[in-house]
């Protein structure tokens, strides 16, 4: 009997710590959904609708400490193209052919990006922004989670509100949100700029997540210079005829 006993109490045990950290990792599918504000170049005019809200679908890979937040394998590539009246300028709103991710080290406090711009590949090292979270004593359940809720300001100043699930035992969150003391599975930015929200959790092992590494390494301060010249570029590309601009969503 004591070893039947005993069996039985390992089995529990055995069964319990599984449990526990099947909650430490998995994958999070989130959908975005960007409100568009789309400046046209003076003198362009285009007839028909032109997109108001443009949608996305990533995953995110995490466990305790790190998370990779890439293109959804579920997401469909639909590219829309826009064409001024006159035929000389051509916007494309991108979705296809690009292999963008974004990764964390929550313990060393590392953000590691790896961005396309104009076909090129680029490896953007920086420190992760500190985010400064205010806690809400407010609980929805989402997805079958309990979850609290969270607020903080973007960077434009508009107010950001998150509900994260504190038994998903991680700092993982949609984009560069994240470091609370759990996932986040719902987050919007503003009154109506930009809705997140995971449409599907799966908890599982994961194994290690490795940081993206196919690029030209350059500090954020030393891309977002890369940037302004390549736009530069388009600009007088515009002055002296038509040109194609992508927009990538």
């Amino acid at each position: 009997m004591l070893i039947i006993r005993t069996t039985l109490v390992f089995l529990v045990l055995f069964f319990v710590t599984s449990s526990i950290h099947s909650q430490n990792a998995g994958i999070i599918t989130y959908s975005t959904t960007t409100k568009l504000e789309i400046k046209l170049p003076a003198g362009m005019k285009v007839s028909g609708m032109m997109p108001t809200e443009h949608t996305t679908l990533t995953d995110v890979t995490f466990n305790e400490s790190a998370s990779l937040e890439r293109v959804s394998d579920e997401a469909e590539s639909e590219d829309k193209e826009i064409t001024s009246d006159d035929g000389r300028i051509k916007m494309v709103l991108m979705d296809s052919g690009i292999d963008e991710k974004t990764y964390h080290d929550y313990k060393q406090g590392i953000r590691i990006e790896r961005v396309d711009l104009m076909g090129k590949a680029f490896i953007i090292k920086d420190s992760i922004r500190q985010v400064k979270w205010k806690i809400i004593p407010e609980k929805i359940k989402y997805l079958g989670y309990e979850c609290m809720k969270a607020m903080t300001t973007s960077e434009e100043g508009q107010p950001v509100i998150a509900w994260f699930a504190p038994s998903i035992k991680t700092q993982a969150g949609p984009g560069n949100y994240g470091q609370l003391p759990g996932a986040i599975l719902l987050l919007s930015v503003g009154k109506d700029k930009k809705q997140i929200k995971a449409t599907k959790v799966v908890l599982k092992d994961v194994g290690p997540i490795d940081a993206p590494d196919d690029g030209k390494v350059v500090t954020q301060k030393e891309f977002d210079l890369i940037q302004k010249e390549k736009m530069e570029e388009i600009n007088n590309s515009m002055r002296k005829g038509g040109t194609r601009i992508e927009i990538r969503g």
